[in-house]
Formats: C-alpha cells, sequence, structure tokens
C-alpha cells in the first residue's frame, strides 16, 4: 500500500497552514487555516472496500496550565498524552484524493459539526473536545480535523492511512474505534491494519421534535412564497435554517424540498413556457451549477455563511428598490443570467433571482413568465440535486429522515399557495418578503463575523 500527501514529505514537517494555530511575535500564538492535509492512497491490499485516516500526537503534555502562558515552561519531566487530531472512517478505497482543506479549512469555536462528513464519511471527536472543555468561548464537540498547536519544542504528530476490509457504515460507530495492533489473520473489519485510537462516533444527532417541527415550517413558508412568486424559496429557507443547522446541511435537505415544489409548479402550465428563453439559460445554467459546487465544496463554514448574508441583503436591497422601467433587454443576457443563476443555485439554493430579472426585462405576460421561470427553477434545482448527489451532499441519512417532514411541509405549502394566489397582491408578498431577509441577511453577516 502507498501513501502519499502533497502537503508534506514522509517525515516532514506539517506545514503552517494546516495548524490549529501558529507562532505569533505578539501574543505568542494565534489560529492558523487549520486546513486537512492532501492525502492520497494506492496498490491497497485485495478486499479492500474502505480507508481509515488517523492523525494523533504521542507528545501533547498531560496538563495545559503552563502551555503558549507569558513566562511558564513546560516541565521537561511532566508526562505525555496520546493526543488525537482527526479519525475519518468510510472513506471509499476506490474514491479520488482527499483534498487540501476538504474536511477543513479554518478553526470553528466550539467545534465542527458531525460525525457525519462529506463524500458519507464520518469524523470521530478529536482531543480538542476534552482540551477546551473548562474554557467557555471555545468548549464543544471537535469533530474531524483540527491540526497540531505546537509550543517551541518539535511536535510529532503521525498521519496513518489503513486499508480496511469494512464496508462504508460498517465499522464500530456507537462506542469507539479500538485501539489495535498488527496481527496476522485477523477477521475482525480491520483486515489486521486498524491501528486506530480514541476518538468517539456518537450515532448520528437526530433533531427534537421541535427543531424538526421548526424546519417543516420553513419548508412550509418557502413553499407559499415560491407557489405565489415563482422563484424565491430558498431565500427564505436557506438563511432560516442555518440558524439551526450548517448550511451545507440545510442546502442539501432543501433541494429535495425545492425540488418536489419546482416540478408541482413547473409542470403547472407548461404550454405557456417560452421555450427559446428557456434554452437560452440552461447551457450556462449547467456551467454555473458546475462552478458552484466546486465552490461549495472547499467553500469555509463561515466564508459560506458570510457570503450567503450579503447575498441576501443585496437581494433583499434590490427587491425594496422600485423599478418601473419597461425596457427590453437583449436575448445574451440570458448567458449571464444563466451563469449566475446556476452559482447561486449551488451555493445558497437560490437560483431564481437571476432569472426572474432576466425574465421581466423580456416583455412577457404574467403567464409566460411564471411558466418559463418554473421551467427554468426546475431544471436549476434538478442539476442541483445531481450535483449535491455526485459530492456526497446527500448521501446523509440523516438528511433524507428530516426530508421527510420538510418535503410534504412544502407541498402543503404550494397547496395553500394555489388556493390563495388570487387573493393576495405579489407585490405586497415581496415587499414583506423583502424585509424578512433584510433581517434575516443581517443576522448572517453577524454571526459569520463574530
Amino acid at each position: 500500500m502507498k501513501f502519499t500527501s502533497e502537503t508534506f514529505a514522509d517525515g516532514g514537517a506539517i506545514p503552517a497552514h494546516a495548524a490549529f494555530c501558529v507562532p505569533d511575535a505578539a501574543s505568542r500564538v494565534k489560529l492558523g487555516q487549520n486546513r486537512n492535509p492532501q492525502l492520497a492512497w494506492s496498490d491497497l491490499p485485495p478486499g479492500t472496500q474502505s480507508v481509515v485516516v488517523i492523525c494523533h500526537d504521542p507528545d501533547v503534555p498531560s496538563k495545559g496550565d503552563d502551555v503558549n502562558k507569558e513566562g511558564r515552561t513546560i516541565p521537561a519531566s511532566l508526562p505525555r498524552v496520546n493526543f488525537v487530531h482527526w479519525v475519518l472512517i468510510d472513506m471509499p478505497a476506490s474514491g479520488s484524493p482527499i483534498r487540501d482543506g476538504e474536511f477543513s479549512s479554518g478553526v470553528t469555536p466550539k467545534g465542527k459539526s458531525g460525525p457525519l462528513a462529506a463524500r458519507g464519511t464520518r469524523q470521530g471527536l478529536n482531543d480538542y473536545t476534552v482540551w477546551f472543555a473548562n474554557d467557555e468561548k471555545m468548549k464543544g464537540d471537535y469533530f474531524g480535523y483540527d491540526g497540531p498547536c505546537p509550543p517551541k519544542r518539535l511536535d510529532r504528530a503521525p498521519l496513518r492511512v489503513r486499508a480496511v476490509r469494512a464496508r462504508r457504515g460498517e465499522m464500530p460507530g456507537a462506542a469507539q474505534v479500538h485501539r489495535r495492533g498488527r496481527a496476522e489473520g485477523d477477521e475482525g473489519p480491520c483486515a489486521g491494519y486498524c491501528e486506530a485510537h480514541r476518538a468517539v462516533f456518537p450515532q448520528p444527532r437526530h433533531q427534537s421534535l421541535t427543531e424538526a417541527a421548526a424546519l417543516a415550517a420553513i419548508a412550509f413558508l418557502g413553499a407559499l412564497i415560491f407557489g405565489i412568486t415563482g422563484f424565491g424559496a430558498a431565500l427564505v429557507t436557506i438563511p432560516l435554517a442555518t440558524h439551526l443547522v450548517p448550511l451545507k446541511f440545510a442546502l442539501a435537505l432543501f433541494v429535495l424540498a425545492d425540488l418536489a415544489a419546482a416540478i408541482s409548479v413547473g409542470l403547472e402550465n407548461p404550454k405557456n413556457a417560452v421555450r427559446g428563453e428557456w434554452t437560452r439559460l440552461v447551457p450556462m445554467i449547467l456551467v454555473g451549477t458546475a462552478l458552484g459546487v466546486t465552490l461549495l465544496v472547499n467553500l469555509p463554514r463561515a466564508a459560506g455563511m458570510l457570503l450567503l448574508g450579503i447575498f441576501v441583503l443585496a437581494y433583499a436591497l434590490y427587491s425594496l428598490i422600485p423599478h418601473a422601467s419597461t425596457r427590453i433587454v437583449k436575448p445574451g443576457w440570458a448567458w449571464l443570467a444563466g451563469l449566475a443563476g446556476g452559482i447561486t443555485s449551488t451555493v445558497f439554493g437560490a437560483g431564481g433571482p437571476p432569472y426572474a430579472i432576466y425574465l421581466s426585462q423580456r416583455g412577457l405576460s404574467k403567464e409566460q413568465f411564471r411558466a418559463t421561470l418554473g421551467f427554468a427553477t426546475m431544471t436549476s434545482i434538478s442539476l442541483r440535486t445531481v450535483a449535491f448527489l455526485i459530492t456526497g451532499l446527500l448521501l446523509d441519512l440523516d438528511i433524507w429522515l428530516k426530508a421527510l417532514a420538510v418535503v410534504p411541509a412544502g407541498l402543503a405549502g404550494i397547496w395553500v399557495a394555489r388556493k390563495i394566489f388570487l387573493r393576495i397582491s405579489r407585490e405586497a408578498l415581496m415587499r414583506a418578503v423583502s424585509v424578512l431577509l433584510l433581517a434575516t441577511g443581517a443576522s448572517l453577516i453577524f454571526r459569520a463575523v463574530s
């Protein structure tokens, strides 16, 4: 079995961008980029089904009283203990290499979410969970990769990749991956290689009934807006949902609700759709979706939340400004609208605004606008769903369990929207939605920067 990394050489130093913290002249240490290293493997033993990644430091001080403190020195006689930085399981053996920063990019105070992670993998709790247990600003459950934070002395943090016979999902998860040595004729799931450490893999966190009800209510509200206006569901659902669940979880969950709603509305009156406008949008929607999913997979959590907040806030302000112009734009603008919609659909779950802005300037009737927008949105969401499946964002079982509540709630919202469509002013609704978006956008920006 061969194991390589572009991040560091065998026996070499872990670079600063992979560290949890780095030396700083003014404050002794400061938070680092905390990016997981790039890893690749080849020539796996016959029968290998999945790969385990382990990174631990056997030389961490057993007490942190003197660590990185001005005027304090860690006694040489202080016992050293093992410190787990990363345990990753269920990585498909035939999959592509782990990209630099794919599982961690930046320090997340109180810890990253888990154990479920990208590509259907699971990540264990690392030992920063214990290290920060008494720190009110930092304590929490630290899943996944968090790099070393070395003092002046040289630390070791061996990183191992193990080939295992266990299929994805069959590795121990309820308690822990047990420490085992290499053993001839081992019949366990680790194929004699599982030298894993004490990283705990709790079962997936199932949301409380109250939280599930809140997600369903958000889906109903978004579908109600989508059913009346033809777009805009994700501008409400994603910002609100990110107050309950991580951004990538929210995007994957609500793409299922959006797809059901888009098919329901898009096929409502297909004869009213202007096919020429739709076919002009589709090619660049494809390109935008590919670019968007690449950006989403590599986007740090805080940066994604900040960009979403700016996007939502900007659109809310745009919506509140009167647009009385009836100028007809040229068809060529469809390329820009399709590209922008594909990107924003994948990254923020909201491709509708670029399509709506373009189609509203094409001189379409109310019926043509709604039907054509429905076709464009249905195409965009379908491509987003496929992209999320390919990248593994939809391989989380917890997402599908939540969808059992969210999707029916969304369809109920569409049904109600049809009933009240003729009784409510679209303009009044959009003004109310814009005010809501102002608040949610500002909230997301505040959360990201703080």
